[in-house]
């Protein structure tokens, strides 16, 4: 080692015992045990990079250009969630849509209707294709339309500033009339898409536009993207929306998203503004305060916002919304349409198989048809979308040809394999090579089959559905048998996909269980979920293979063939290797550049520098947690979390700051709630967010069913008692007129939970109130007769009922609750239809109000209340109580109203004597 570090060379031995360098060795990196050599140069060292390790003087050497590893403590995955992954398997797929990127511009007349598209895929799929070799070409045929093409990636973007190159776009001038129907007309060396063209009188009648496509708009740096965005708006503005731009995009992030939204503000609220016709000079100012004020670079001030603007800008905020979700288009290609683009294949791409009459060269081409299909099927279910390129295809069959003949049949397992090590550089050669010859034989085999007669395509495909597991003699063969399962659907996840996307907290799994898991779900699709027996066999036959994690990736297996068969890796699942690249896990603009890239950084690194380091920017947090897929979360101390989302807090109500809302929206995408009460800690990050999120959108229609769905009973107990510090709010009225409905519906649905008086004896203590419409006596009988003495921030009448409850209420207060119309619909409700402890409570009640008089006597009121009302009384109540409402009998004798008509027990001391007193009342009057 010391050599290596002083010589700063690898060097290897040649034929005649001469040294010679190999590759320049950039540093030492120490990992547990492993010692990190990495190279300046990693094409130089490609046989070092690939061999797992090597032995140097007692010292494990490993090879890398960039990389190193850490070893991560793993979790066994849960029963449960296998069991969900079999029942939701047909929920888990990808949108529809994105695989039908092109159909928004089907003709020349979807060029003249959209404003602004960014486009964005894995490359090689046709995106830049469309425009360049269909589009562009096609509008040229327009005199009035001017094109422009520009590379993002270009060193002309280096020497010259992008508004100089943007500055030598023609812009449309003038208008020629309203935009017409037609079709692509004819191109040069191209037939129209509809098949015809249109007359010159038809093309002159469209307006003069613009298109200008900006490619490889992910090469741009920040301030490029921004002037481009902010050009696009003035031209557009100035132009009447005559100048078209659509970006293409190999990979975006949250911050292209947020900087366009910026753009098409104005845009969009100049628009609503005209189409509503809003002329009053101080609502449109207002409007427009309230909008700006969702930037970064407008002062705060106090606005008062009538209601009618604030509706007019909620109206504009969902229209963003909509014109971002219908306007950044994610790409992604399926093999049909793959197959249909595939020069090669084209002619038989809508073959159902191979028949009796077919020709040599036919059966040959179908033969390639399978070979792609095959290929690209594996391939992208294993190693993801970014193997669905065009790029490759001419590569791809030759190495097919070359595999077909016997003697250059390992020539073209080496090639393909090269092919696959180019398009994924983190898989060693060996893996390479032994895939893609697994990958040879399943083409061999087929083609057998296609050569021997006639044979249907879904005859075919239906072999791979057969369930094989048993007899599969490796983890290779068992992960190719995988990624054929389901060979006709074209919209599952891959295995990058579903690891980051569908395993929460994946990185806590070492690679074999989440190979497990999606092996689980490829077989789910199919009908076939693994059984326990199965799931304990494949994950057997997966830790038999030495594996290193790449997160976002597939791993990186080493094949050994000299290694046991029946022993597992190091650990035996509970801890492994994963890949990542050396850095200060402080700068987290380097850590979210790795990030884009798919790679990983020393997580447990980044923990301890985290606990000793604050991270303190939270807009370059956010974006970290975004590329990680919330990975960060889990290594980042709770309260340096939490004190990033309140970083804003100020700013977020006026509106200015969106990146500690941002913050919060991916902490509860990405954190699962505490599932236990004793979890639920004061700073517990998941509910924290969750509030603020709640605090801030309440009212907003957009936001209400995710909140809905998130702030469960639990969450409102957590927040009741730890909400305290987070319960201001610039509309402090509605917000709590709201939080108050959300708390009596949720109080109203988990009557029977014990912990219901904790939800109003804490920070929402102040919400309390009874009467129809707000909390019902129902709820507020549960909660007083748990919680004693009475809160002060509680309604005068549930203060009183408390009282009441536990016999220390007197008779001027109990006037507040006889007086309450409601107070007896509701005693009289729970005594006849009630549960149990309902009917005990309202008997309770009715006890002491009678044992109130022995405290002072009962206004008339109360009196007459307690004697014309139907109630449900204790057994043995005290005759002599009746001599305490003689007022109230008399005041029901001249009403006219019968005395205790509807009480239960009339068989009780206390009711016959009531009755004796009402008699002998009457007789003194009539005397």
């Amino acid at each position: 080692l010391r050599t290596l570090q002083e010589n700063g060379t690898v060097y290897s031995a040649g034929p005649e015992a001469a040294r010679r360098p190999l590759a320049q060795v950039h540093k030492l990196h120490e990992a547990g045990p492993r010692k990190w050599v990495a190279f300046c140069d990693p094409e130089a060292a490609k046989r070092l990079v690939d061999q797992e390790a090597v032995q140097v003087s007692n010292v494990t050497l490993c090879f890398s250009s960039s990389l190193i590893t850490y070893t991560a403590t793993c979790h066994p995955l849960s029963e449960e969630f296998m069991e969900r992954v079999a029942r939701s398997a047909h929920s888990m797929k990808l949108e529809e849509r994105t695989r039908q990127w092109t159909d928004w511009i089907r003709s020349v007349d979807d060029v003249w209707e959209m404003e602004w598209k960014l486009i964005h895929g894995s490359p090689g799929i046709g995106k830049t294709y469309k425009f360049d070799e269909e589009i562009v070409p096609a509008l040229r045929a327009y005199p009035q339309v001017n094109t422009a093409i520009i590379d993002g990636s270009s060193d002309k973007l280096v020497k010259f500033s992008l508004l100089d190159v943007l500055s030598e776009v023609a812009l449309p001038q003038g208008s020629s009339g309203a935009s017409s129907g037609g079709a692509f007309p004819e191109a040069p060396g191209k037939s129209a898409r509809r098949g015809k063209s249109e007359d010159g009188a038809a093309m002159a009648a469209k307006e003069p536009i613009t298109l200008v496509v900006l490619d490889e708009y992910h090469m741009m740096p920040d301030s490029q993207k921004q002037q481009l965005v902010k050009w696009y708006s003035r031209v557009s503005r100035a132009t009447g929306k005559r100048v078209k731009l659509v970006m293409i995009a190999n990979r975006i992030d949250i911050d292209d998203r947020d900087l366009i939204e910026m753009v098409i503000t104005d845009l969009e609220m100049e628009k609503y503004i005209a189409e509503k016709g809003i002329r009053d000079s101080e609502t449109r100012t207002m409007v427009s305060k309230v909008i700006h004020l969702q930037g970064k670079d407008v002062e705060t001030e106090t606005l008062v916002v009538t209601d009618e603007a604030r509706e007019h800008c909620r109206e504009i905020q969902k229209r963003i919304k909509a014109v971002l979700d219908e306007n950044i288009l994610f790409c992604r290609r399926g093999f049909e349409a793959h197959c249909a683009a595939n020069k090669h294949i084209r002619a038989v791409a809508k073959s159902a198989g191979v028949e009796q009459n077919d020709t040599p060269e036919e059966v040959q081409q179908k033969c390639y048809l399978r070979y792609f299909k095959l290929w690209l099927v594996s391939s992208r279910n294993l190693f993801g979308e970014d193997m669905m390129t065009f790029r490759l295809n001419d590569r791809l069959l030759e190495c097919f040809r070359q595999i077909e003949e016997q003697g250059t049949r390992e020539e073209g397992i080496a090639n393909l394999a090269g092919i696959l090590k180019k398009k994924m550089p983190s898989l060693p050669t060996s893996f390479c090579r032994a895939y893609c010859g697994h990958i040879a034989n399943v083409l061999m085999q087929e083609r057998r089959q296609l050569l021997a007669g006639p044979v249907q395509f879904q005859d075919l495909d239906a072999q791979y559905s057969e369930d094989r597991l048993e007899r599969l003699p490796d983890a290779l063969s068992l992960v190719v048998y995988a990624s054929l399962l389901n060979i006709n659907d074209q919209d599952n996840y891959t295995y990058p996909d579903f690891s980051l996307k569908k395993i929460p907290n994946s990185f806590l799994y070492h690679p074999a269980h989440k190979l497990l898991a999606w092996i689980h779900y490829m077989s789910s699709l199919v009908g076939r979920p693994l059984s326990s027996s199965s799931v304990t066999g494949v994950l057997a036959t997966l830790m038999r293979t030495r594996m290193r994690d790449l997160p976002s990736r597939f791993p990186q297996w080493f094949l050994d063939p000299t290694q046991d068969d029946r022993s597992g890796p190091p650990g035996h699942g509970r801890t492994c290797e994963v890949i990542c690249v050396p850095g200060d896990p402080r700068d987290l603009e380097w850590v979210t550049e790795k990030l884009k890239r798919g790679f990983s950084i020393d997580w447990d690194n980044a923990h301890a520098t985290y606990c000793r380091h604050n991270i303190t920017n939270v807009r370059l947090f956010k974006d970290v947690v975004y590329h990680s897929e919330g990975i960060v979360l889990h290594y980042v101390p709770w309260d340096n979390i939490v004190s990033l989302m309140e970083i804003d807090e100020e700013e977020i109500f006026s509106g200015r700051v969106q990146a500690a809302n941002s913050l919060a929206e991916s902490v509860c995408r990405h954190m699962q709630p505490p599932r236990r009460e004793e979890e639920a800690q004061h700073n517990h990050p998941y509910n924290i967010a969750l509030w603020m999120l709640y605090r801030r959108g309440f009212s907003d229609e957009v936001k209400v069913e995710w909140l809905q769905e998130r702030c469960t009973f639990e969450f409102f107990l957590w927040a009741s008692l730890f909400a305290h510090k987070y319960m201001s709010h610039p509309d402090q009225a509605s917000f709590e007129r709201s939080l108050s409905q959300r708390l009596i519906g949720l109080s109203e649905e988990n009557l029977a939970s014990d912990s219901i008086e904790t939800l109003w004896s804490h920070t929402f203590a102040h919400l309390m109130k009874l009467g129809k419409g707000s909390l019902s006596y129902r709820v507020a009988l549960k909660v007083t007769q748990k919680y004693y003495p009475p809160l002060s921030e509680w309604d005068d009448k549930i203060q009183t009922l408390c009282q009441l409850l536990h016999g220390h209420c007197t008779p001027d207060k109990l006037d507040l609750l006889t007086g309450d119309e409601y107070f007896w619909e509701q005693l009289q409700e729970l005594g006849q239809q009630g549960s149990g402890a309902q009917r005990a409570a309202v008997e309770r009640v009715s006890l002491q109000m009678f044992r109130v008089s022995d405290k002072g006597e009962l206004s008339e009121r109360s009196q007459a209340a307690l004697l014309s009302r139907p109630l449900s009384l204790p057994p043995g109540l005290p005759a002599g109580y009746a001599y305490k409402l003689e007022r109230g009998i008399k005041r029901l004798r001249g009403e006219g109203v019968e005395v205790a008509a509807g009480w239960d027990r009339k068989e009780d001391p206390l009711y016959r004597e009531l009755k004796q007193v009402e008699a002998n009342l009457f007789l003194s009057q009539d005397d």
